[in-house]
This record gives C-alpha cells, sequence and structure tokens, in this order.
C-alpha cells in the first residue's frame, strides 16, 4: 500500500507544481500590462479573467488531495489488478488536467503582447 500512497502523492504533486506554473507563466504579463502600467493596461478578457482568478485556483491542488485521500479509502480493499487500473486513470487526469491547465495559462500569458482582444 505504500506504492499507493507514494503514487497519490506524486499525482498531488505534479498538479500542485502544474498550478505553480501557470502562476509562473502569467506574471510577466501581469507585470507588464498591469504592474508597470505598460501599453494601454487593457487586457484581453480571457487574460484578465485568468489573472484575477490565479490565486483562487490553489483549490485545484487541495482538490486533487481531497480526490487522492478518496481514491485511496475507495481502492485500499481492491485487487491489485483493478488498483492498477484506477491509479492509471487518476494519472492520466492528473497528466491532462495539468497539461490543459498550463496551455490555457500559457494562452493568457501570450494574448497580450500579440495585441489580440485588446481594443486598439
Amino acid at each position: 500500500h505504500e506504492m499507493i500512497i507514494f503514487i497519490l502523492a506524486l499525482n498531488c504533486l505534479l498538479m500542485g507544481l502544474c498550478w505553480s506554473a501557470c502562476l509562473i507563466v502569467t506574471t510577466p504579463a501581469f507585470n507588464h500590462f498591469i504592474q508597470y502600467g505598460e501599453g494601454s493596461g487593457i487586457l484581453p478578457s480571457l487574460t484578465q479573467n485568468l489573472i484575477d482568478a490565479r490565486f483562487y485556483l490553489i483549490a485545484v491542488p487541495l482538490f486533487w488531495i481531497a480526490a487522492a485521500i478518496m481514491i485511496y479509502l475507495k481502492i485500499y480493499d481492491l485487487g491489485k489488478e483493478d488498483q492498477t487500473v484506477i491509479l492509471l486513470g487518476f494519472s492520466l487526469t492528473t497528466i491532462c488536467a495539468g497539461f490543459i491547465m498550463i496551455l490555457l495559462y500559457g494562452l493568457c500569458a501570450v494574448l497580450p503582447y500579440l495585441k489580440i482582444g485588446v481594443a486598439l
């Protein structure tokens, strides 16, 4: 059961790293356009919404921790094959969700520099 705990903890760590990568990706756009006020200071709506919500999205890694605990309690008594399938599914969900988060935040970080969605 130590391996199950390790895999679930690794998934939670991976989701936390994806969330922190999203923060790092949006920081240059926030600094350039909001904090230092360069340009018009008007951001595309996607960028503005994601920058405003970036610290509230700590809920995603916290949800992942809660989900990992619930999965551990659910698969504790299952057979090895069922445990493997569930852990693989959770790991793939973690990777896909983290990749989507990074792509979305990467897009929001690039849009202001391309002046896409900004009134000229």
